[in-house]
């Protein structure tokens, strides 16, 4: 395990890389849409949030409330911005989750004004169930 590896991969300079190496379903200018959302029979889909204090009980609100500072007043979820999240069809890039909700973390603390982000796991896999994946 590399750990500044791994801090690395979630710069700016790095998606940027990996995107031009992968660009698959990805739009072609910032704040876009994909305009295609099924590359080599793969179906890629996404969703994400646009706060980053959702609940005051979720300690991880705080710091995810500072790093989202840095994103000069552009809606984000602490660590990534709506218009960077699109990639293949998005479900929804406006859910009052921060990116610790979207991954139902911590404790599963989330809002409890917005869809709970175990629902919006649930419709995709019912989503890819219709569609026989």
């Amino acid at each position: 395990q590399d750990g500044w590896a791994a801090v690395n991969a979630l710069t700016t300079n790095y998606a940027a890389k990996f995107n031009q190496k992968f660009p698959a379903a990805m739009p072609t200018s910032y704040c876009g849409y994909p305009k295609d959302t099924v590359v080599n029979n793969v179906r890629y889909y996404s969703f994400s949030g646009d706060q980053t204090m959702t609940t005051l009980v979720d300690p991880s609100d705080a710091v995810l409330g500072l790093t989202g500072l840095s994103f000069n007043g552009e809606a984000n979820d602490g660590l990534v911005s709506p218009c960077s999240s699109r990639l293949g069809a998005v479900i929804r890039d406006n859910y009052k989750m921060n990116h610790m909700d979207s991954v139902n973390q911590v404790f599963g603390i989330v809002s409890l004004l917005d869809t709970n982000p175990l629902t919006v796991y649930r419709n995709q896999v019912n989503r890819l169930k219709g569609q026989s994946l």
